[in-house]
């Protein structure tokens, strides 16, 4: 196998595919970054130490030596950015390892919370991805720009960033990120207050991401549907999906889980949450959600009606006499009906953060972040 080539499927490579890859006759350094890799994503953390502590006392390459160092760092969280950087930046761009490199590099910075190098270093990383046509990496890159942006900014709402990231990456059968944006359009719908959209989503997601089953995406998406369960009250159905949770190594699930059961505490028994948790460490979605469940604060849940209504934007702008016509249907007296709609927004308009607007003869949404646009122009 060429050098590029069998690099491209390392990288491409999710958990189920680098245990394919390893059965395979790779070079040497393909074969211990097929299972650095594997371990990073496993959370093994006996053997990720010890494959870079060998890698690292060994004569390989400069470029496998620093992106070992950095999926070892993310993993203990110890972290030397500008060390990396600088290292990074005698790497051309015209070496294809540079792309995995940045990649890696950004998710530190995502990691340790810091968005605005994430979200900028993400789109290096995809720039160079697609050039070498790693498809899958580089829309995992775009994914990950999008969200941190979201998290930066978690008042506004990313629907059609991830709906045309969805169209994306079925376009090109990159089932992990299809995956992902099922679960963000997921968390996007819960804060809305839409939890019957919300759950359909994570259940498109889980569907695709189970068969990586020691992910941390996997396990996040696992809580993603446990607290949309919790706002349906099914705590039954709820506690038993943390139990899976509980055999998860990552620290995002660790925190997820334990946010899942104060909530519960809270809610069956009236417990206050915590504060003192120093050492759990939370994803920005949950440590969001640790905010509003300590301030009491949640967003309203939607009617069926008041859900409609957000789908049909969702999709495009729309007048409303087909907006009335899709909601109610005509057997009615359309100035019965027209009352009926504007009291539906005004219902809305109370509960969600964006706003439905007015433009040009037409409803549609407005606050959103159209991140996506920026990064492909």
């Amino acid at each position: 196998m060429k050098k590029n080539e069998e690099l491209k499927k390392l990288f491409e490579a999710d958990l189920s595919g680098l245990f394919s890859l390893s059965l395979e006759e790779l070079s040497r350094e393909g074969e211990l970054y097929c299972q650095v890799k594997s371990s990073y994503i496993q959370s093994d953390m006996t053997k990720l130490q010890d494959l870079v502590s060998f890698i690292l006392n060994g004569e390989f390459s400069f470029e496998l030596k620093l992106i070992s160092e950095v999926r070892l760092g993310i993993r203990k969280r110890d972290f030397h950015f500008d060390n990396w950087q600088k290292q990074i930046d005698k790497i051309p761009n015209s070496n294809i390892w540079k792309g995995e490199i940045l990649f890696s590099l950004a998710y530190a910075y995502d990691y340790n919370k810091d968005f605005f190098n994430a979200r900028k270093i993400y789109v290096k990383a995809y720039k160079i991805l697609l050039k070498y046509d790693c498809k899958n990496k580089a829309l995992l890159s775009l994914h990950n720009a999008i969200a941190v942006t979201g998290n930066q900014y978690p008042d506004k709402r990313q629907f059609s960033d991830y709906h045309e990231l969805l169209k994306q990456a079925k376009k090109y059968n990159c089932k992990n990120v299809i995956g992902l944006a099922h679960l963000n359009l997921s968390i996007e719908y819960q804060k809305t207050g839409a939890i019957q959209s919300a759950l359909n989503e994570i259940n498109k997601g889980l569907s695709l991401l189970e068969i990586e089953f020691d992910s941390d995406q996997y396990y996040l998406s696992l809580a993603q549907k446990c607290d949309i369960l919790l706002d349906f009250k099914r705590y039954n159905e709820a506690e038993k999906l943390m139990d899976l949770l509980k055999s998860s190594p990552h620290d995002f699930s660790k925190g997820a889980l334990r946010n899942l059961e104060e909530r519960i505490a809270f809610e069956k028994l009236n417990q206050k949450i915590d504060g003192t948790n120093s050492n759990i460490i939370f994803s920005p979605t949950f440590s969001q959600r640790r905010e509003i469940l300590k301030n009491h604060k949640k967003s309203k849940p939607f009617g069926k009606l008041e859900e409609k209504l957000i789908q049909l934007l969702l999709e495009s702008p729309k007048d409303k006499i087909t907006l009335i016509h899709e909601l109610y249907g005509d057997s009615e007296d359309y100035f019965a009906l027209e009352g009926r709609f504007k009291s539906l927004l005004v219902r809305i308009r109370k509960k969600i953060p964006f706003s439905i607007v007015f433009y040009n003869d037409h409803y549609q949404i407005d606050g959103e972040l159209q991140e996506l646009d920026k990064i492909i122009g």
